[in-house]
């Protein structure tokens, strides 16, 4: 017998695990207690994503696309007063974290593959990113008012 609470879940995901992430879904969907009302995911690795067939099968569901975020923040110029603001919200360190975190972020995207130590993207790009990330995340929080966020291995800056 379903409950009346409907459950409104994000789940934030890399690359494959955006089907464990809808496998799961639709096993608890079978479940007759629980009643999904808004589902979304913060998916990143665009070549995954787009020839997953489990995607294809789930599209009942919100993304929020890195890949978009990224190629969007190649856009925005940050002012000082926005960097100094993103400084006094969140700590310093926090921002940076994230963006350390990605190797992707500072050794580019080849990074699994091939030892590169030369950063290729500019900290002005950087904070233009987290900016960025931070406003669209904000508006699928507002939009979905998660109950429930699930994560599975953070590695992206937007999971960190």
């Amino acid at each position: 017998m379903k409950t009346n609470n409907k459950i409104n879940i994000i789940g934030l995901t890399q690359g494959s695990n955006i089907e464990i992430f809808l496998n799961l879904i639709n096993i608890l969907k079978e479940n007759d207690e629980i009643n999904f009302s808004k589902i979304s995911a913060y998916v990143s690795f665009a070549r995954y994503f787009e020839n997953s067939k489990v995607v294809k099968e789930n599209n009942d569901i919100e993304y929020l696309k890195e890949w978009e975020i990224f190629n969007n923040s190649k856009n925005i110029e940050l002012n000082k007063k926005q960097i100094n603001d993103l400084n006094r919200i969140l700590d310093n360190g926090q921002l940076w974290r994230s963006i350390i975190g990605d190797r992707r972020l500072i050794y580019g995207k080849h990074c699994k593959s091939i030892e590169h130590y030369e950063t290729n993207l500019t900290d002005k790009f950087l904070y233009s990113l987290i900016y960025n990330f931070i406003s669209e995340f904000e508006n699928l929080i507002q939009k979905i008012k998660p109950n429930i966020a699930i994560g599975f291995t953070p590695v992206t800056f937007g999971e960190l």
